[in-house]
């Protein structure tokens, strides 16, 4: 259950130029598995001989800037490749998954492709191929079972994107049969209620302003700004706001609350004694400027 990446490197098991074999089968089963940079997996035929099988079992597989698993042959029937990711399929920049045969315009049938993954993305742009594609033989068969599959049309033909083919040249084209792994649309969903709602009955008609509010039954009651409380019962009193200060304010003057200031008053100059008077009763003051008393006490 380890991961595995293949960066720049080769896993083969070819029949070389010449050979007339069957090429070996390659069979793999880790926890990922990373293809980078050209690297490859290949059973391929270049001899007279059939291509290998290969067989994939991993949670995620991503193949990246041209890196390939290929089948194909020269002139023989293609190989076979089954891949079961549990998690996803990544091809990314030119990235290859073939099946071909007759790749020097010779013959021999398509090999079979079977993907099983919960989806396979490939980005429309980058073409990034899956093929079983065959020259004067028969195309192979290519079938995905997954989820959804992103970025990858089936074609005819090859083109500069990113494409699923299973033609021939001069033969019979092959089959693609891509089938959605079983779903129930109806999980998560709730069933619309299709009775009419009557309006009338969302609104309490104790609420209304023309009954009689019953003890004990829920009423609506608006509370004035700074004043009584009023209810719908009470007559239409405008648009006047009762301030919190007890003065009624026209609704067209803007009120500001006042500040009121404590006014000090001046303190009481202290001015130096200049004299002394005596009143009838005897009383003797200072006073603050000079004056004859009236009867000056003896010193």
């Amino acid at each position: 259950k380890e991961s595995v990446a293949i960066d720049r490197s080769f896993l083969i098991s070819d029949v070389q130029v010449g050979g007339t074999g069957i090429a070996g089968d390659i069979k793999i089963t880790t926890g990922s598995l990373a293809l980078n940079n050209t690297a490859q997996i290949s059973v391929d035929s270049k001899g007279t001989g059939e291509g290998g099988a290969i067989t994939l079992a991993t949670n995620k597989l991503s193949l990246d800037n041209k890196s390939s698993i290929t089948a194909e042959t020269t002139s023989g029937k293609g190989g076979n490749i089954t891949i079961d990711a549990k998690d996803t399929v990544f091809l990314r920049r030119q990235s290859l998954l073939s099946t071909t045969a007759g790749t020097q315009n010779a013959g021999g049938d398509g090999g079979n492709i079977i993907i099983t993954s919960p989806f396979v993305v490939a980005v429309l742009g980058e073409n990034s191929d899956i093929r079983a594609n065959a020259f004067t033989g028969k195309g192979g068969n290519i079938s995905i079972t997954a989820n959804q599959v992103f970025g990858l049309r089936q074609q005819l033909q090859d083109t500069p994107f990113s494409d699923i083919t299973a033609s021939s040249a001069l033969g019979i084209n092959g089959t693609i049969n891509i089938n959605n792994l079983s779903l129930d649309p109806s999980q998560g969903l709730q069933a619309l209620n299709l009775t009419p709602v009557d309006p009338s009955k969302l609104i309490a008609q104790g609420c209304n302003s023309g009954r009689r509010v019953v003890e004990g039954q829920s009423r609506f009651v608006v509370l004035g700004r700074g004043g009584f409380s009023s209810s719908p019962d009470d007559p239409f009193s405008g648009m006047g706001v009762l301030n919190d200060l007890g003065n009624l304010v026209p609704s067209s003057m803007t009120v500001v609350p006042s500040v009121t200031q404590q006014i000090t008053p001046s303190p009481i100059e202290i001015v130096e004694a200049q004299g002394f008077a005596k009143d009838p009763q005897g009383k003797v003051y200072l006073v603050s400027h000079s004056r004859i008393a009236c009867d000056r006490p003896t010193l």
